[in-house]
């Protein structure tokens, strides 16, 4: 676990390339 953002966004770019903040 690098960055707890990073972490976010990767479980995002599985379905949609999108930011926490933009979900």
């Amino acid at each position: 676990m690098a960055d707890a953002g990073e972490t976010r966004i990767e479980r995002d770019t599985m379905g949609e390339v999108r930011l926490p903040k933009d979900a």
